[in-house]
């Protein structure tokens, strides 16, 4: 039987840089630039289904970025085909990122007519032109119509928002989204903490609120998403009932995935296959830059990908990955407890121990390396 996977399309092209986003990017592009690159992503996929079609079968598709709807929403759709045509395949959930500058209400409407999607992703970080201007990016109050148009006719939306900035106010946030009637109607939010990075001008490094501000915001916050009637499932990610990310669950369980584009990566068997940066991704094999994994079972990602989820591990599937790892996960329990939560046979992080996640993980992985 073909495993059920995801399928990931990179567009790495956006109208300007955000002062906080260090995801691989690029601004300067040409309109020919643009073309050709949706060209290779269509040949790309023709590669993977001739490669992979006969062991895997996607059974969700995310269009991530960049800026995908830099691209119009028939360039989109001749994606999401291409993808069905070479695995026959229909997705359960088809998401698509779009920046709500960007767009107009009839890119909206094709998006829904063409029936390509039915999950859209806003990134719209903040309701308040001041906190979205402070953070580098561009907005105007037609951004949130946009929104709230698109929610009038989707059943399933999520949004992005960022916290960790001098100003942020989570309350003020929030009692905006629900003034606007965007709260209510939204299906799921990603929340995501400014993370220092040297790539950020001085300027804006200035601008990152010190530990305890970005750990007080990011408890506020989620405490008032989840009196909204969401429910916590991954360390930065909020969903109503039944709406978690179907696509990104296939990477927090550390499924195989396949995925196409500049810089985008793979997982099949025991390999990651990571494409290159655009300029060797337009010229060279599609095969690039190749990472073995000699036993994916043993390798410390699956935990730190697994130990994300709010359902956490059970010590039956630590066992299988390494026989210590049950015994030092309970040291590190013994010695964290306000940390973890533990019952009988799983152990997972509290709200606590998800705010110290890196350190955690690090102490684990420093234990394993002592007890080889």
């Amino acid at each position: 039987m073909k495993k059920k996977i995801g399928f990931y399309i990179h567009i790495p092209f956006c109208h300007s840089k955000c002062s906080y986003c260090d995801f691989y990017s690029i601004s300067d592009f040409s309109l020919e630039l643009k073309k050709n690159y949706l060209d290779r992503l269509l040949k790309h996929i023709d590669y993977m289904g001739c490669r992979f079609s006969n062991d895997y079968k996607p059974n969700t598709l995310f269009i991530g970025g960049g800026t995908p709807s830099i691209y119009s929403a028939e360039e989109l759709g001749a994606l999401v085909k291409r993808v069905q045509k070479n695995f026959n395949c229909e997705f359960l959930e088809s998401t698509v990122e779009i920046n709500p500058n960007v767009i107009d209400y009839n890119f909206i409407d094709k998006l829904y007519k063409g029936n390509f999607f039915n999950r859209i992703s806003f990134g719209l970080q903040s309701p308040f032109k001041k906190d979205n201007t402070y953070l580098g990016r561009n907005f105007n109050e037609k951004s949130v119509e946009i929104l709230k148009y698109a929610l009038s006719i989707f059943e399933n939306v999520s949004i992005d928002m960022v916290c960790g900035y001098d100003g942020f106010n989570s309350e003020k946030i929030i009692e905006k989204l629900n003034l606007q009637g965007i709260l209510p109607k939204i299906k799921h939010i990603s929340l995501y903490m400014l993370k220092y990075s040297e790539s950020f001008s001085e300027k804006f490094k200035e601008k990152i609120c010190d530990d305890d501000i970005q750990v007080e915001n990011y408890k506020k916050m989620i405490n008032l998403i989840k009196k909204n009637n969401f429910k916590q499932y991954e360390i930065s990610n909020f969903c109503k009932t039944n709406y978690e990310c179907k696509h990104n669950l296939h990477y927090w369980k550390y499924h195989d995935y396949l995925g196409v584009g500049s810089n985008a990566s793979i997982k099949f068997e025991n390999n990651i296959v990571c494409f290159p940066k655009l300029n060797d991704y337009m010229m060279k094999d599609f095969e690039e830059t190749i990472e073995d994994v000699e036993n994916t079972e043993e390798y410390p990602d699956k935990i730190i990908m697994r130990m994300r989820l709010c359902e956490g591990m059970s010590f039956l599937e630590l066992k299988k990955i390494n026989p210590n790892l049950p015994d030092i996960m309970n040291i590190l329990y013994n010695r964290y407890k306000d940390c973890f939560k533990k019952d009988f046979d799983k152990i997972s992080f509290s709200q606590k121990g998800f705010i110290f996640s890196n350190t955690l993980l690090s102490s684990m992985l420093e234990i394993m390396e002592e007890r080889k």
